[in-house]
């Protein structure tokens, strides 16, 4: 069981998906040995991803998987506890955070609408601000203080993916819409 890994570590490695890839990486980077980052997504560019790819050579500890998709996207969130959604788009609900319920990720996300039908701080996790690279900061280090922190929003997570957006909860509230 993941939490259990958690435990047994002697640094707390918090591996992250941050999908915004806009961000300025240099900002972020602050107690090195306790995070692996692992951003997914496109840039606007080739030319940003390039400038990307050359501000984090040398970090054994950040890789950039490009679009990652099926399988691939599966087991980055399954090898991760927390995931980023730093979107500054209006995107409805992003399905990005219903499948980090379902790995039992804390998910750090901005407050847009959609995000706030499915999305409650600190239920299951917590806002950054729009201009998030200070937010993000200070939240990470929040989390990499306490352990049991992430361990219950992982746990919560899990619960509300299963039992609020799986298959099995959609058809019995499908069925109940059908009886009325």
């Amino acid at each position: 069981m993941r939490i259990k890994i958690l435990e047994q570590w002697k640094f707390l490695k918090v591996p992250i998906i941050l999908e915004d890839l806009n961000t300025n990486i240099k900002k972020i980077k602050f107690e090195q040995s306790q995070l692996i980052l692992n951003f997914a997504g496109a840039f606007r560019s080739k030319e940003e991803e390039r400038q990307f790819s050359k501000d984090i050579q040398g970090y054994e500890n950040i890789t950039y998987h490009g679009i990652v998709k099926s399988d691939a996207k599966r087991k980055l969130f399954h090898k991760s506890h927390i995931f980023v959604l730093p979107t500054q788009l209006l995107e409805g609900q992003p399905l990005s955070i219903l499948e980090a319920y379902a790995s039992g990720c804390c998910v750090l996300t901005t407050k847009k609408p959609g995000i706030t039908d499915i999305f409650k701080d600190p239920i299951n996790g917590f806002f950054i601000e729009e201009n998030y690279s200070l937010s993000l900061r200070y939240l990470l280090k929040m989390i990499l203080k306490s352990k049991q922190l992430i361990n219950n929003i992982s746990r919560n997570n899990l619960n509300i993916s299963k039992n609020k957006y799986s298959e099995n909860s959609f058809i019995k509230n499908f069925s109940k819409v059908l009886n009325r």
